[in-house]
């Protein structure tokens, strides 16, 4: 009976002996793979270091090339090369002025390339400025360049005057050391080891090399005028490698350890069967030795957890409901929460109120489905203060394989937001004042801009500069112009609202940004009291100094829709209040585009056109190319109604002179209701007599929005009693851009009706073949633009424009014919037009060569009898464009 336990006991060891040699020999396993992935990881981490220490490296080109281009438009700079000015080199480039700059040297050459004047920071160890310019390098150049075996970042700009007008004086140069300072630097900034070495070779392979206690990532750049190159090494710790490797050698240790501990239970067994007779006593042993194996696993153990308890990383373990079970010292000292206050609470304790439901569901959606999260998120500390974390959640399984726990590992990543806000500010704003950069400057003003046109209010934008700044430069240096600059910035900034924006963009120049303002006088007000407190003197070095400014006033919508027409206009504006006195304001004129006042003339003249029913429709032919004749209208298919105004004393009004106000102020909505009905009553009249030609009417952007165009095109068609058939929209690409998927909707809902599509000026805008696929289209209309250069093999005007302008006309045919629509080429005038748009396959045809526009009278008769008598069109003497027949064109 003894012998029969005893034998049981040993097979029981032998299967758990086994059983652990087995568990080990999977480990390692997982200790080889863990050990690939953490090589992985790392090489990772050295790619995106190298990024961050390039991008620094851009950095110091950009400080470089604003530096350059301020010396370089500086009239004194111009006047010294054309030897006007020989104090110039004496009051600008000083060791103490350079140095603050961190430029090594300068140079400045002729419009030749002859080295005209020179100078250097070190007097010790002179660089090797080159005497002449390499033809390459006579432009607006940077780049790394060798002297005497020393990296240099070095920017060439030509020499211009401050207003960019020419001639061209020469070229300006400034270089910086490439040298330990900077790169430590730049060390400093990425949390890297940066060194470089010249390299003979033009280019070297990129590779990373993994060293014992950090990983090295070694790329090449291309040296100027150089057949050598820069080797960059950025240098890493390994501590995800070292770190990882630590804990998978302690599970191992582990393993090991459980494998000796059921050896020895193994070699106990088979004493026992060794001394029968001394069961009891073998039995007692084996009960020491297996208390002292299970001693030495409790202390492995304790030891684990003590490795755990004293790790960097935050750790906290829950059930599968999210109840907190176990913690560790670090996630207290993170989150300021004792072990107490932690204990049997969730996760929901640390929530910051940052994120949205939608986040939160997502997470636990990953965590339930994929077994694992990973991710930045926001929690709160005890005290109420926010802090970023990066943030992995895995699911930890029984032995059955079935979830039982949650294990998330936090880490604080505050440091690493706070590096990338500090190069955010290196980026964004001026370093000198703090203010928003150029940068910045559009980028706000694209949201404004964004934001007025979506809520229909009203901004305005201020553009000024210092009056005589020069002339503080030249006499009081450029550090009393700097030190003016910060003062002039914080008056600045003192009389405009919490909610503007003031932005220096370069030199003396300075923006704001009024938003939400009601009338015109509030921004005049505004600039009243920056003009005022400008003209009080500046106190600097117990000095005055009086200067002034001129300020230019640019108001949307009336000033530009754009934010290129509206910075335009506030220039211009600025130059103008400089031309009447200085000292002064002055509103966008009709000299730099249309002037608020003509723009609000031109609202009302088109709202009394409404009221007063003085619009009237031209018609257009548009006729098969095959059958196209000139002045006949043989083989006529369509007709497009092109809008104008019809004033009192019977003059007309192009719509290129009211389209664009229109547009900015809705009424482009009712207009183009009107053209629609009318249209439609003409071309109902047409079938009625026995021409039932289709006819296309334009549409805009603003009908699109909240369904405008539906109402209108049922109740035309409803009023006129017309075929859908014989109604054609004709819309432009910049309509899909916006809301592509509320566009075809609207679109397929109209094709319901039976009615036709176009898509106007083709290949000028964003042309997609996903759009053509996607929305229910008829034609492709190729725009005047591809038609106009286009001649016979015979004799071509221009061979290069010619081909090219075939080549396009020819694709969109071809597109249009793969696609299954017509394609009609509109503005031929000629009939080498004709001929070479019939040999590239063009469905149909416009344009002055078969008729001008025609008004519904004598349009009616054309179709009618097939010629055109010319009489009643609208003559090239009314200045009418081809841009300007259109008549309801895109934002």
């Amino acid at each position: 009976m003894r012998r029969n336990k005893v034998l049981d006991l040993h097979r029981a060891t032998h299967t758990l002996l086994l059983t652990s040699i087995s568990l080990s020999t999977l480990l390692f396993i997982v200790a080889l793979i863990s050990t690939r992935q953490f090589f992985r990881l790392e090489q990772k981490e050295a790619l995106t270091a190298r990024d961050r220490v390039l991008t620094l490296l851009e950095y110091q080109f950009e400080q470089l090339s604003s530096v350059t281009a301020d010396y370089s438009q500086w009239d004194d700079t111009w006047d010294f090369l054309q030897g006007t000015d020989p104090e110039y080199p004496e009051v600008n480039f000083t060791e103490d002025s350079l140095s603050n700059l961190g430029i090594a040297f300068v140079g400045i050459y002729t419009q030749e390339g002859k080295q005209f004047f020179s100078y250097y920071t070190d007097k010790a160890y002179p660089p090797a400025i080159p005497e002449n310019l390499h033809l390459s390098l006579l432009k607006n150049t940077q780049g790394l360049f060798l002297l005497e075996n020393v990296p240099y970042l070095v920017r060439i700009r030509a020499i211009l005057h401050s207003d960019l007008s020419g001639p061209l004086a020469g070229y300006f140069m400034f270089g910086k050391t490439l040298d330990e300072g900077l790169l430590a630097t730049i060390s400093k900034l990425s949390g890297t080891t940066v060194t470089i070495t010249v390299s003979d070779e033009a280019k070297t392979a990129e590779r990373t090399i993994l060293g014992a206690s950090s990983i090295e990532s070694i790329s090449s750049i291309p040296l100027g005028l150089s057949s050598k190159s820069l080797i960059l090494s950025v240098r890493i710790p390994r501590d995800l490698f070292w770190n990882g490797f630590r804990s998978l050698m302690l599970f191992f240790i582990l393993a090991v350890v459980t494998i000796v501990i059921v050896f020895i239970n193994y070699a106990s067994s088979r004493k026992l069967l060794a001394f029968e007779k001394n069961t009891a006593a073998i039995l007692e042993e084996e009960v020491q030795e297996r208390t002292e194996s299970l001693r030495m696993a409790n202390s492995i153990l304790q030891n684990y957890k003590k490795i755990i308890e004293s790790t960097g990383e935050g750790i906290l373990i829950t059930d599968m409901k999210g109840t907190i079970l176990e913690i560790n010292p670090a996630i207290q000292n993170m989150t300021g929460f004792s072990e107490e206050e932690l204990i049997g609470q969730t996760p929901n304790i640390l929530k910051s109120g940052m994120h949205a439901p939608e986040f939160y569901r997502a997470l636990w959606e990953s965590v339930h489905q994929n077994g694992q999260w990973e991710g930045e998120i926001w929690n709160r500390k005890r005290d109420g203060t926010l802090l970023p974390f990066w943030l992995s959640i895995n699911t930890l399984k029984d032995l059955e394989g079935n979830p039982c726990k949650l294990v998330a590992f936090y880490i604080d990543i505050t440091q690493l937001k706070q590096t990338q806000e500090k190069l955010n500010n290196l980026a964004f704003y001026d370093s000198l004042t703090g203010l928003p950069n150029r940068s910045l400057f559009t980028d706000r003003l694209d949201q404004v801009l964004s934001r007025a046109q979506r809520e229909k209010s009203r901004f305005a934008l201020l553009y000024m500069d210092l009056d005589h700044f020069k002339d503080v430069n030249d006499g009081f240096g450029h550090q009393v112009g700097d030190e003016l600059l910060i003062l002039a910035a914080h008056r600045i900034k003192a009389q405009v609202r919490e909610a503007d924006t003031v932005c220096r963009l370069g030199g003396d120049e300075f923006t704001v940004i009024l938003e939400d303002i009601h009338k015109s006088t509030d921004a005049s007000l505004v600039a009243k009291k920056i003009i005022e407190a400008l003209r009080e003197p500046f106190i600097i070095n117990e000095r005055e100094i009086y200067i002034g400014s001129s300020v230019g006033i640019a108001l949307y919508p009336y000033d530009g829709a754009t934010i290129q027409e509206l910075v335009k206009n506030a220039d211009a504006a600025m130059y103008d209040a400089k031309e009447q006195g200085r000292g002064q304001y002055r509103f966008a004129s009709g000299a730099a585009g249309i002037s608020s006042r003509h723009r609000i003339e031109v609202e009302a003249q088109i709202r009394k056109a409404l009221d007063e029913s003085r619009f009237v429709l031209c018609y257009q032919p548009l006729v098969s190319t095959g059958s196209a004749e000139q002045g006949k209208a043989q083989g006529i298919i369509g007709a497009e109604a092109l809008i104008r105004i019809k004033n009192p004393d019977d003059t007309i009004v192009p719509p290129g002179q009211f389209i664009e106000i229109a547009k900015d102020t809705g009424l482009i909505i009712p207009m183009g209701g009107w053209a629609l009905l009318q249209a439609c009553k003409d071309a109902r009249t047409w079938a009625e007599a026995g021409k039932p030609i289709q006819v296309s009417v334009n549409v805009s952007q603003r009908q699109f929005e909240r369904g405008h165009i539906i109402k209108q095109t049922e109740a035309a068609l409803r009023e006129s009693g017309l075929d859908p058939r014989l109604l054609k929209l004709e819309v432009t690409e910049s309509l899909f851009m916006r809301d592509a998927q509320r566009v075809a909707s609207i679109m397929e809902d109209l094709k319901k009706l039976g009615i036709c599509f176009a898509v106007d000026d083709f290949g000028t805008g964003y042309s997609s073949l996903r759009y053509i696929d996607a929305l229910p289209i008829d034609s492709l209309k190729i725009d005047k633009s591809f038609v106009d250069h286009l001649r016979s093999e015979e004799g071509p005007a221009d061979p290069q424009q010619n081909l090219q302008n075939g080549s396009i006309a020819l694709a969109v045919v071809s597109m249009a014919r793969s696609f299954g629509l017509t394609s009609i080429a509109e503005g031929v005038e000629t009939k080498e037009q004709l001929e070479a748009l019939k040999r590239r396959g063009c469905d149909a045809v416009q344009g002055y060569y078969i008729s001008k526009p025609l008004p519904a009278d004598l349009f009616k008769d054309f179709i009618q009898h097939g010629l055109n008598s010319q009489k009643g069109q609208i003559q090239p003497s009314m200045q009418e464009t081809d841009e300007e027949i259109e008549e309801l064109e895109s934002v």
